[in-house]
């Protein structure tokens, strides 16, 4: 699959406040293409995860298709409860849950 699909990079630490009406706490560029895939699967629609993921938006906007690929295979794995971010420490999205899906 090759890339062009973006994760959320709102990036949450534990020493960010939280505000009230903002987006849900956590950040997802550790995992983006494997939450992705998690989802297609539950629809019934993995086929569509490399077109969403590689296609559609560069030839929306008229860019060129990316010629790096990578792979996902169905792996369960932890996502850790906090990464290491500088002095701080990240809270990524799903932290201390299981992941289906991770790149080969």
């Amino acid at each position: 699959m090759r890339g062009f699909s973006w994760a959320r990079t709102a990036l949450r630490t534990r020493a960010t406040p939280r505000r009230p009406r903002a987006a849900a706490p956590g950040s997802t560029p550790h995992a983006g293409i494997e939450l992705y895939a998690e989802v297609f699967a539950a629809a019934g629609a993995l086929e569509h995860l490399e077109g969403f993921a590689s296609r559609h938006g560069a030839q929306f906007y008229r860019l060129p298709v990316n010629t790096e690929s990578v792979t996902l295979t169905e792996s369960p794995w932890s996502v850790p409860e906090e990464i290491a971010f500088g002095p701080d420490r990240l809270v990524p999205l799903r932290a201390g849950a299981t992941v289906a899906w991770k790149l080969a």
